[in-house]
């Protein structure tokens, strides 16, 4: 049985105990910015929930390691976090995978902006791209470069029509919308899985209808 889950939850949510890993909650500990703080506390938090859901794994199992290429990984196991807004996603699965969810807002400076994010021959094909579409790019060229090994996020170094095996759609949260990337070679067995019940799918996948299961529950502590 091949996995490809991918867990979005709005955030705070409640929970039980700290962080595990403890050179991931100092490295938490040490982000200057309160919000960015709080997002990548609550999914790490996702993460370990995630990896218990879908392969068994207690806390106490989970030896975290820093590449130094500055990504966590752990053995055996391949993952992908993301957070924008107040939305935390975490993917999980049997192959490398890339995860990247965006909360859509306007570009102020679109020729700047695709400047930036697309490659030559991209720029000719993309030219008369609108805000939408290019926060899509940018958030699959985010997923490639987590599915990477590379050590920086250069976003011209990826072409968008060499990416296969990915969903990009669009979802919903109190009246805010956002944009939800992955890409995974086994991605047509993705599940989505919320915990958070006012989320709503506004666009589907590309080539078939997306669900996401929710797992919302007023007693549930992470």
């Amino acid at each position: 049985m091949t996995n490809c889950n991918v867990y979005i939850a709005k955030y705070p949510f409640p929970y039980n105990e700290d962080i595990y890993c403890s050179l991931r909650k100092e490295e938490i500990e040490k982000c200057r910015n309160s919000d960015v703080k709080e997002q990548k506390f609550y999914v790490w938090k996702l993460l370990e929930y995630a990896l218990s859901k879908t392969f068994g794994l207690g806390k106490s199992t989970l030896n975290f390691q820093k590449k130094n290429n500055g990504k966590w990984i752990l053995e055996g196991y391949n993952f992908s976090l993301s957070h924008s807004g107040n939305i935390v996603v975490v993917a999980v699965s049997d192959y490398p995978i890339g995860v990247d969810i965006q909360k859509i807002k306007t570009i102020d400076d679109p020729n700047k902006f695709k400047s930036i994010i697309l490659s030559k021959k991209e720029k000719d094909k993309y030219q008369n791209a609108k805000n939408e579409k290019l926060m899509k790019i940018w958030s699959l060229k985010e997923c490639a470069f987590k599915r990477s090994n590379d050590s920086n996020f250069v976003p011209n170094r990826y072409e968008i029509d060499d990416l296969t095996h990915y969903d990009s759609f669009i979802l919903e949260l109190q009246n805010e919308k956002y944009i939800l990337s992955t890409l995974c070679d086994n991605i047509s067995e993705a599940t989505y899985l919320s915990l958070s019940d006012d989320l709503k799918l506004c666009k589907t996948r590309r080539t078939a209808l997306v669900s996401i299961v929710s797992l919302s529950n007023k007693n549930q502590t992470i």
